[in-house]
Order: structure tokens, then C-alpha cells, then sequence
């Protein structure tokens, strides 16, 4: 594939990630002038970089996009739920021709009209107003809304390149060697009383500085796994008919990339579990006392050489007995056995292939695949899941996991062994 187009192709898809989450939070704050330019100033970038590599079934859809979203921004457009579904729509369309674009090398034919004459809808003249500050025309609150907590919001972001990960594992493995080097160095200079030995110590130093520092240069933030999460949210709150706020709390947590891999789709299942299983809908919450909205929350932090990633919604919560009771009429328990099982042992039974509390199967659930899926991964990197829950209250999945990489954790012993 030509250098250039592979440079596209990966400045496009990080340029769909933030013009997703942004659309997303314009659907919230409509009127926030920076939002609005920013979208507007993205979408423009992917059509006009599509026009110079002659891909013209992209070009037209972001073309189509762009559109809209330029009616939007001069306050023609209300920036509605239903026009950023449209949007959103097209985004997805955008991302999967880029997918087969990368693994192809060519654009995949395929017919767009019906996308493109929904976007194109939204631009006739009896949908359009004067100019004027948008809002948001849908009735109600937003069905999903997305918080991120940050120390500091208005941080400026440091300068950063891409680095080919071979090139990572290279200076890893020559940051190694020097460490190991020094140590032996190191035993000889004491074997010997040499007075370089000082010399010795200062290199030691040097190359511990070192190997610390590649290491962490492999580290990305967990926020990097949980970046579908809010679209995932907002799409599962207008097929059920529910309203839920998703709180993302210590995206900046770093991890090493192979755990950042692993844990992508544990985390998906877990918050599609949560809003599917968990969250009930408005009026049940209504009739419990609740407020209408219901919350799940994704917090990471680093405690005790791991991380700890907790998913927690202020749902239904899981009714133990009614676990048992499923269990028994699959046969994967005798009654005998169920009734001797503690609550513990008996929640970990959703973990188990196949097994879901699900009345019914849906697009969403119910063929028990999830939380199998969930166990396997976490436990493949060295992980454990943890499971708490309170009817009526909610359920807090805890998964730990390790910052590195199970392959990366034994080089580390072997060098604090000298071996």
C-alpha cells in the first residue's frame, strides 16, 4: 500500500473517533460554538483528503455529511437527535469503507444512495431557519449523556509522534541488554573492590532510567479501549427506550497495549450487560423511586501494581435466587447443589459458557455469550474479575488486571533476578 494513503488511512480513522465522541457531546451542548467548528472542520478534512486519493464513494458520503453539518454550524440546522443519527450514520459507513480500504488497498463498491438522500433531506429549504444560535429540537433530555472526568479539562495535551511498535520492541530489548550489562558489570567491579565501580553504578542508574522510560513509552491510556463506549451507550438508549448517563472516570490510566487489546471487549460486553440487563427502564425506575436516569460508570486506576477497572450501574441489580433458579432449569445444577452454594458461588455462574438471566434473546443479549467472553479474556492476561451486587440498587463488576503485559512482567523478573 502507498505511504500516503496508509498516512490517510490512520489520520481518518483517529480524525472518526474524535468527530464521533464530538458529535456525541453536540448532541448534548447544541449550541457550543467550539464543538460546532470542530466537527465541521473534521469532516471537511476526511472529504477533501478523499478527493486527492480519487476515492469517490467516501468523498460523497463525507461530502453529504459535510452538508449537513455545515447548516448546523451556521445555525440553519437544529442539531437534534434525529439529525446527529443521520450524521452518525454516515460515520459508520465512512468507517467501514476505510476498513476494507486498509485491508483491501482498494475502495469496496457499494451503494450509499439511501444514507445519502437522508442526509440531503435535512438540507431542503423547509427544514432551515434563519440563522441563529441552534438547539437542540427534540423533546426531552438526551437519551444517553457522557461525562469524562479530568483533573484538569483545560490541560494542554503534550506533543506526540507515531513510533512502529518493532521499533518500541528494539529499543526494549537494547534497554534490557544495557541493564543486564551493568549488573554484571556491577559484580565484577565489587568482586574486584575497583574504584570504577562508582562509575558502575552511575551507568546502572542510567540504564534503569532507561528501561523505565521505553517501558512507559509503550504504555497507552485505558481510555484508548473505552472510546466506542458512548456511542455503544447512546444506540442501546434508543433501541430499549431507556435513558442512561455514562460517567468515564481515569481514561488516562496507562496500561501496556496488549492489555489494552484484551480488556476491549470485555469492556464492551460489560457496559452493553449493564444497559441492557441493568438499567431499567424510565417508568420502572419511576415506580422504584429512582431517578428516570440511570447511571453506569467506568473508573481505572492503578492500586497496588495492577489496574482497577470498576463498571457499576445503579440498576436492577442480579436477584441470586433467581440465578439459582435458571441454573437449575438449564440442568447445569442439581437442586441439591444450588441450595448448598453460597451467593458468591452462585453469581459466578453467569460467567459460565451459554448461561444468561435473559427472558428472551435479542440483538443485544442473551445467548450467554458476554460474561463468558468477559472471564476468558481478563483471565488470559493474568486478570481477575470480581462481581458485587444489591438488588434493587445496582451491580459493580471489578476487573483486575495487570499494567503490563504477562510477557513484559516475566522479562521484568528475570532482570530483577539477573538472570
Amino acid at each position: 500500500m502507498d505511504t500516503l494513503l496508509r498516512e490517510f488511512l490512520t489520520e481518518a480513522q483517529e480524525n472518526l473517533i474524535r468527530l464521533e465522541h464530538e458529535v456525541l457531546e453536540l448532541e448534548r451542548a447544541p449550541t457550543n460554538t467550539e464543538l460546532l467548528n470542530s466537527v465541521f472542520r473534521i469532516i471537511h478534512t476526511v472529504k477533501g483528503t478523499c478527493g486527492f486519493f480519487d476515492l469517490c464513494r467516501l468523498e460523497r458520503v463525507a461530502h453529504a455529511c459535510e452538508s449537513v453539518l455545515a447548516l448546523v454550524r451556521d445555525g440553519r440546522l437544529d442539531a437534534s437527535r434525529s439529525v446527529m443519527t443521520s450524521v452518525l450514520e454516515a460515520i459508520d459507513v465512512i468507517r467501514n469503507i476505510l476498513a476494507v480500504l486498509e485491508h483491501e488497498g482498494t475502495e469496496p463498491p457499494g451503494d450509499d444512495d439511501v444514507l445519502i438522500a437522508k442526509l440531503e433531506a435535512w438540507t431542503r429549504s423547509e427544514l432551515l431557519q434563519e440563522p441563529s444560535d441552534p438547539v437542540g429540537s427534540d423533546a426531552g433530555p438526551p437519551i444517553a449523556n457522557v461525562r469524562t472526568a479530568e483533573s484538569n479539562p483545560a490541560r494542554t495535551i503534550a506533543p506526540s509522534v507515531r513510533v512502529r511498535v518493532h521499533v518500541l520492541d528494539r529499543l526494549d530489548k537494547l534497554a534490557r541488554d544495557l541493564l543486564q550489562a551493568g549488573d554484571e558489570l556491577a559484580q565484577l567491579a565489587a568482586s574486584e573492590r575497583s574504584a570504577v565501580a562508582v562509575y558502575v553504578e552511575h551507568l546502572n542508574r542510567i540504564a534503569a532510567d532507561l528501561d523505565a522510560t521505553v517501558a512507559s513509552a509503550r504504555l497507552r491510556p485505558v481510555g484508548d479501549a473505552w472510546r466506542r463506549l458512548p456511542r455503544v451507550v447512546r444506540d442501546l438508549a434508543q433501541e430499549t427506550g431507556k435513558r442512561i448517563e455514562l460517567d468515564l472516570v481515569g481514561a488516562e490510566t496507562e496500561v501496556d497495549p496488549e492489555v489494552l487489546y484484551a480488556i476491549q471487549d470485555p469492556l464492551m460486553h460489560l457496559v452493553r450487560n449493564c444497559a441492557d440487563h441493568g438499567i431499567e427502564t424510565p417508568e420502572a425506575r419511576r415506580i422504584a423511586g429512582k431517578p428516570v436516569c440511570g447511571r453506569i460508570t467506568l473508573s481505572a486506576r492503578h492500586a497496588d501494581g495492577e489496574v482497577v477497572i470498576d463498571i457499576t450501574d445503579d440498576g436492577a441489580g442480579l436477584d441470586v435466587s433467581r440465578i439459582r433458579r435458571r441454573a437449575i432449569d438449564r440442568r447445569l445444577l442439581s437442586h441439591e447443589t444450588a441450595a448448598a452454594m453460597s451467593d458468591h458461588e452462585t453469581l459466578r455462574l453467569i460467567f459460565q459458557p451459554g448461561f444468561s438471566t435473559a427472558d428472551r434473546v435479542t440483538n443485544v443479549s442473551g445467548r450467554g455469550v458476554g460474561m463468558d467472553v468477559v472471564h476468558t479474556n481478563i483471565t488470559l492476561i493474568g486478570g481477575v474479575v470480581e462481581l458485587s451486587t444489591h438488588v434493587g440498587v445496582g451491580t459493580t463488576v471489578r476487573v483486575r488486571i495487570p499494567t503490563r503485559s504477562v510477557e513484559h512482567a516475566q522479562r521484568e523478573v528475570l532482570l530483577g533476578s539477573g538472570l
